[in-house]
């Protein structure tokens, strides 16, 4: 590729893979910034770095990711990684997408050609950072539901979605507002 055909969609999708890749590997061995790149790639999200359009209706997000996430799943073990769960997929993801996104997230309007409803359908990164703060802090109606779906690197399928369903419910539908509560390394 030469330095006229470097487009910002590829720029973004790069750093996109990166991020995820970096914020995924723990405890993976083999889940290199290369592999997740190729991941990604394999799961469609390189498309919509460059098209980011194909962003699906809200109504329409959760199946959309759950097939995300099977897709990487199914992949995984071509790149020598074995038992990778619906969680640790699913934060791969979202991390891309927030990468992505992030920019928009919150705005009544978006520069993107996507709506805010899209953007708030995008599910949040999900780690153990993020599931204790939530349960120390987080809304009193919801507090002792986070600390029942155990580590995230271990969530099923059916785990991730009611978990999901839980931040839906807590954020009235924004689900990028839950990350309030990620304390990250402040």
């Amino acid at each position: 590729m030469t330095v006229e055909m470097y487009k910002p969609s590829d720029h973004s999708f790069r750093f996109a893979a990166w991020a995820a890749g970096r914020a995924s590997a723990r405890g993976v061995s083999g889940l290199s910034g290369e592999t997740a790149t190729s991941l990604l790639k394999a799961a469609g999200l390189d498309a919509l770095a460059h098209d980011p359009s194909r962003l699906p209706p809200a109504a329409e997000f959760d199946r959309f990711h759950t097939e995300l996430r099977q897709k990487i799943i199914d992949q995984a073990p071509q790149y020598g990684l074995a038992g990778i769960t619906h969680g640790r997929a699913a934060k791969l993801i979202n991390i891309a997408l927030k990468a992505l996104f992030l920019q928009d997230f919150g705005a009544e309007t978006p520069a993107g050609p996507y709506s805010k409803a899209q953007l708030d359908a995008i599910h949040p990164p999900i780690d153990n950072v993020l599931l204790k703060e939530l349960t120390r802090t987080g809304p009193q109606t919801y507090r002792s539901l986070w600390s029942r779906f155990g580590p995230w690197t271990k969530l099923d399928s059916d785990s991730y979605e009611a978990l999901i369903e839980c931040v839906r419910t807590a954020t009235g539908g924004e689900l990028w507002r839950i990350e309030q509560y990620w304390q990250g390394y402040q």
